[in-house]
Formats: C-alpha cells, sequence, structure tokens
C-alpha cells in the first residue's frame, strides 16, 4: 500500500469538486508534492489526508474560502433594504450627485465622466454613440457635460442596471435618511 495518494483519489475522499480541491492544493491549503508531469501531478500525504478530513469534519468552513467562490452564490440570504424610485427621490439623487460632484468641472474628459460616474470609458463611448449622453467632439477627443452624465447615472433604468449604481444609491438613503412610502408602487432591492 502506498504511502500517497493522488488528487483524483482526494477529492472522492473530501467529497469536494475537482476544481476546489486544485486551488487548495495550488494555494497551499493542503500540503501536497506538485510534479511536473501531467498525470499524478499532486502526491499527498496520507497523515496529511487524515489530517484534513478531521478538520473538515469538525469545520466545514475550515479553509476561510471566500463564500461563492465554488458554487453559484452566497450562504446567507441577506435582506436588502428597499429603495423608491420614484420622480421626487431620482430628482434628489440627482441633486445629491450634484452637490457630490461640485468639484469636477463643468466639462469633462472621458477619463473623468468614468471615474465620476463608475462606468467604464467604452460604455460611455457607447452611450455617447447612441445619444444617451451629451458629448461635443473637439479634435480626436470627447468632451462630456457633466449635467448630462449626472442624469444618465440618476436615470431608473441604469440604477437598476448598474451595481455600482446601486451602491451609490444606498450611501445617498442613508445619508439623506430617507424613508420609502408604503404605497409607492416603484420599490426596488438593492
Amino acid at each position: 500500500m502506498s504511502e500517497f495518494i493522488s488528487a483524483d483519489q482526494l477529492y472522492k475522499i473530501l467529497h469536494i469538486s475537482k476544481r476546489k480541491l486544485k486551488y487548495l492544493l495550488d494555494n497551499g491549503y493542503i500540503p501536497c508534492e506538485i510534479r511536473s508531469s501531467r498525470t499524478w501531478r499532486y502526491w499527498i500525504d496520507k497523515e496529511t489526508v487524515e489530517q484534513v478530513q478531521k478538520s473538515l469534519e469538525a469545520n466545514p468552513n475550515c479553509f476561510g474560502l471566500p463564500s461563492g467562490l465554488f458554487n453559484s452564490g452566497r450562504s446567507k440570504v441577506q435582506k436588502n433594504p428597499r429603495l423608491c424610485l420614484n420622480p421626487a427621490y431620482l430628482a434628489a439623487f440627482r441633486s445629491w450627485l450634484t452637490e457630490k460632484y461640485r468639484t469636477y468641472p463643468g466639462a469633462l474628459t472621458l477619463a473623468q465622466a468614468s471615474k465620476l460616474s463608475h462606468l467604464s470609458p467604452n460604455y460611455i463611448l457607447l452611450r455617447i454613440k447612441r445619444k444617451e449622453i451629451f458629448a461635443s467632439l473637439i479634435g480626436t477627443r470627447y468632451v462630456i457635460s457633466k449635467r448630462s452624465i449626472i442624469e444618465y447615472i440618476s436615470s431608473e433604468k441604469v440604477i437598476l442596471s448598474s451595481v455600482t449604481l446601486k451602491i451609490m444609491i444606498k450611501e445617498f438613503s442613508t445619508s439623506s435618511q430617507l424613508i420609502c412610502n408604503q404605497n409607492n408602487k416603484e420599490q426596488i432591492s438593492i
């Protein structure tokens, strides 16, 4: 009987996926000998296997891997606050953004607009070409209106689709302490 086992045997013993095992072996969570051959690349000592198996039985999260790294979702469902996206709320958000970015000039370069809006430069260029954001082409560079960027990122469809803007609207709602009306039909969970 050999003193070492392969990774193919180990993932079956530990009841984990091959991908997770490879991650654990490559990052030193499980000590092993890594060889240059394509087959039987990982050699794991049987004593190490027993120790890992005991620690996994005692605590399934003993490696401290981030939740969602090897599965499709979070381990715990978190309840998110509900926010109103009615016209008054969007107007208040728009004025908050205007105040937050008052130090920026009125005409922005593409890099400044990207930093302000947390959107990629390519995405902003696409929106300029679709005439959703106002910009002027001066020479070979676009000059983008700060007001146009703020109006675009404070529109309902952009807020609903962008994770970064959802974070900004959470920051806005915590700073302004706005409470959503129960009878408002336009509520989202962010």
